[in-house]
């Protein structure tokens, strides 16, 4: 039965760290503090150890697209919404976000391509 109990204990431990861990990214992005936010959540996805539900992976990865967005690394934020969709296939705003993310690096790429014609 102890056994039980230390499980249940480490259980509710590691829950109770992913969502104070999720709540200091989220009010780091609110505050306009993007890499504060990005390094919470690399914090959660890095240190998942395959107990975290994909649904938690799923947005914690979002969120860090969208903070990476923020911040101007595009690449980083079309990787992490890719993740996104791994996990969760049916995430609508990982969705269009990524394609808003393609088109402006494709209107990018034209631009650049008429400046250095």
């Amino acid at each position: 039965m102890t056994v039980e109990s230390d499980t249940i204990s480490h259980l509710l431990t590691h829950i109770k760290l992913l969502l104070c861990r999720k709540t200091a990214m989220m009010a780091a992005a609110e505050a306009g503090l993007y890499s504060e936010a990005i390094r919470h959540f690399s914090k959660i996805v890095d240190g998942r150890r395959g107990c975290s539900p994909q649904v938690f992976l799923a947005e914690c990865y979002m969120h860090r697209a969208a903070a990476y967005k923020s911040s101007g690394r595009i690449t980083e934020a079309i990787v992490d919404y890719n993740r996104t969709l791994a996990l969760d296939s049916s995430c609508i705003e990982a969705l269009n976000t990524r394609a808003s993310l393609f088109e402006t690096i494709h209107c990018l790429l034209i631009r650049f391509t008429i400046l250095n014609a």
